[in-house]
């Protein structure tokens, strides 16, 4: 009985030990956008971070945002410097499964991107790992969704080229009545 009592004991501590020693940290959180006029911005982090983490932030295209824009990841920063190494920094298309933009892997991760479809759902997922800090560090970073810049139809350019040749035609005649 001692001996059962000792061993549950034991393997209690040694998977306590083990789940503290190799646990990565996961938030998943909503993005809320700003309208600033002349783009959508949402800001992100975590405060708290410790050892390895991976944090996905949600998100659908605000009406008007637009279909372009761009993200950046920055590492916190301590008294030795940077506290964190980014390790991934990824934008996904959830509806349809395709990476829309990555980053490259250091203490500042940014990207730019394109052609996003307002009706799907998205998801900005940073991970990374800490760089010898005690205690825990942190991250911050921000998306900017800008409106794509409106291409003229055909018939704008038509109209163009009709007045261009009215204004030319005017001062053609002018010219030999004078």
């Amino acid at each position: 009985m001692k001996n059962t009592y000792l061993r549950v004991i034991s393997a209690t501590v040694a998977m306590l030990l083990g789940l503290a020693a190799g646990a990565a940290h996961a938030l998943t959180a909503p993005l809320t956008f700003t309208d600033n006029v002349t783009s959508h911005d949402a800001v992100f982090g975590n405060p708290a971070v410790r050892g390895s983490f991976s944090d996905t932030y949600t998100f659908t295209i605000p009406t008007g945002a637009g279909t372009e824009g761009g993200a950046v990841a920055i590492s916190g920063w301590g008294f030795t410097g940077p506290t964190h190494w980014i390790t991934s920094f990824t934008l996904t298309d959830v509806t349809t499964g395709i990476v829309v933009g990555s980053g490259s892997p250091g203490t500042t991760s940014n990207y730019t991107f394109s052609g996003l479809n307002p009706a799907d759902s998205f998801a900005l997922n940073v991970m990374g790992t800490a760089m010898k800090v005690r205690g825990s560090g942190s991250y911050t970073g921000s998306i900017q969704i800008t409106p794509t810049s409106p291409i003229p139809e055909p018939d704008t350019y038509a109209m163009v080229l009709a007045g261009l040749g009215l204004l030319g035609f005017t001062a053609r005649r002018r010219k030999t009545n004078v």
